[in-house]
């Protein structure tokens, strides 16, 4: 059984599938290479905590991104495990941010 045989269909064809050519590929790699660069940007230059957080989830967001097409590209089921874990640990970093910079400083007062 590939990775193809698990992905949801609709009209026969796949929901989701990686473009045909390398060069699809390529092209949607390099456009999250752009993403990564500007997040690298906003982190360097701030001017805020809140700035430079929101910059760490565009690269936890983009490294899922990465990781799901080269699972898709490659076949390989273990990627997506990798790339949820990525997911889980980015959205579990944001309320850690939050809940230490909120009123409080996370004290657990209001």
């Amino acid at each position: 059984m590939t990775l193809a045989d698990l992905l949801p269909r609709f009209d026969g064809g796949p929901l989701l599938s990686v473009p045909s050519t390398a060069a699809g590929l390529g092209l949607l790699m390099l456009v999250l290479l752009a993403t990564l660069l500007a997040g690298l940007w906003r982190v360097l230059r701030g001017p805020s905590a809140a700035d430079r957080m929101l910059a760490a989830q565009l690269f936890g967001t983009t490294g899922v991104a990465i990781l799901v097409l080269l699972a898709l590209a490659s076949g390989s089921g273990p990627l997506l495990d990798v790339a949820l874990t990525l997911a889980v640990l980015a959205a579990v970093s944001v309320v850690a941010f939050v809940a230490s910079a909120g009123p409080g400083g996370g004290r657990g007062q209001s």
